[in-house]
């Protein structure tokens, strides 16, 4: 089992991010994950091979049909695979911030430290995204050595251009989850209530390809930027690719701001 993470000899944000981050990153939940990610990626091309004609149909209409296996491809790598994958890594690995400290009755101990109640939340939810971060450009890299000899039409620089994007949406679920933590006296309670809103924006989050009246909702929604250029595969253009991402770190500031200041209410 896992110790739990000290935090007596930290001095600074720095250390004990790099200390909660070595952590994380040798626990069990972490290798699990891996486990996860490696099994989505040897997965998808036994998904992508006989596809049912409908689907065809509905990703040609969505996305166009111009690479329409590339455009399969990345629609269930995103939407099938790492999407829900995310919303797993956000329970994991940022589920219980602050809520298991507080069950353990050690919170009291960790915020007596020299470490604001404010940054001792942001040290943890940054070191829980990094870890996923990692491990999702790991996979990524797997997926170029992989996918080429197993996906028909394959774009590795599609694939990076769409995943360097995704990137980000898929970290939000664990910012977003490492917020809801904190405002929630039960473990169980900040996980439902994850659980529930993660897989209401994952559910909708080609709403905009679905139905094009609707697609102000999507920008709404952070998965649907990170999803969004699979409907400009054909010509995407600097300008395509760094507007989701700009985006989604407004969605990240916005979740972590709301997170920092109810932090700073943590020993009240």
């Amino acid at each position: 089992m896992s110790a739990t993470p000290q935090i007596t000899q930290t001095r600074g944000p720095l250390p004990f991010f790099l200390q909660e981050f070595s952590y994380l990153l040798r626990s069990r939940r972490t290798y699990l994950l891996a486990g996860i990610l490696l099994y989505a990626l040897v997965g998808v091309p036994f998904v992508v091979k006989k596809p049912p004609p409908e689907i065809m149909t509905f990703v040609g209409k969505w996305f166009g049909q111009a690479d329409l296996t590339l455009k399969l491809s990345l629609f269930i790598w995103t939407d099938i695979a790492m999407n829900k994958i995310a919303v797993l890594a956000g329970i994991v690995l940022a589920g219980g911030v602050v809520v298991d400290e507080r069950a353990r009755g050690s919170l009291q101990v960790f915020l007596s430290k020299p470490i604001p109640h404010s940054t001792y939340f942001l040290v943890k939810v940054t070191a829980a995204s990094a870890v996923f971060a990692l491990l999702y450009m790991l996979t990524v890299l797997l997926g170029l050595l992989y996918f080429p000899s197993n996906l028909p039409g394959f774009s590795a620089g599609k694939f990076l251009a769409l995943s360097s994007v995704h990137l980000l949406a898929a970290t939000f679920a664990v910012t977003f989850s490492g917020t809801m933590a904190i405002f929630f006296q039960r473990k169980l309670s900040a996980m439902i209530v994850s659980l529930m809103i993660l897989f209401l924006l994952i559910g909708s989050a080609f709403i905009g390809f679905y139905n094009p009246n609707w697609v102000a909702f999507g920008y709404l929604n952070p998965f649907f930027h990170g999803v969004r250029l699979i409907g400009v595969l054909e010509h995407i253009t600097v300008a395509q690719l760094l507007q989701p991402i700009v985006l989604l770190l407004v969605f990240h500031l916005a979740v972590l701001t709301l997170g920092f200041f109810r932090a700073r209410h943590l020993g009240d």
